[in-house]
């Protein structure tokens, strides 16, 4: 396949080793640390050409905080055109509800408990 020079332009851009470096939000409570700031890029440069993606790790390496801090850069950002959804098992949306409200105060949270979905808006 031989793309025009917009489709190189995509592929170079979202190389995994050169990517572009995004401010965190301003009102992040919190430090991410230096693989946390690499999945944040890597989600905003996705999301710069309106892709989707997948971030995922082990358990424990703080993939929460680099989501919130996704939607709270696009809050910041004046970005009010879409809620966001976060599907995750039911044990899972109190978690996401604290630490929402510990590192994205911003956020505004609902929790639909019948569907057992959390939207971050």
């Amino acid at each position: 396949y031989e793309g025009d020079s917009n489709y190189k332009k995509i592929i170079r851009d979202i190389s995994f080793n050169e990517y572009t470096e995004f401010e965190l939000p301003k009102k992040l409570n919190g430090n991410l640390r230096s693989y946390q700031k690499t999945g944040f890029n890597w989600l905003k440069t996705l999301d710069t050409y309106n892709f989707g993606g997948i971030l995922a790790d082990d358990m424990g390496l703080g993939k929460t905080i680099q989501i919130l801090s996704v939607l709270l850069k696009a809050k910041e950002q004046g970005d009010k055109k879409q809620a966001s959804i976060v599907v995750a098992p039911s044990s899972l949306t109190l978690n996401w509800k604290s630490e929402a409200e510990r590192f994205a105060k911003e956020l505004e949270i609902l929790i639909i408990k019948s569907h057992h979905l959390l939207s971050l808006v």
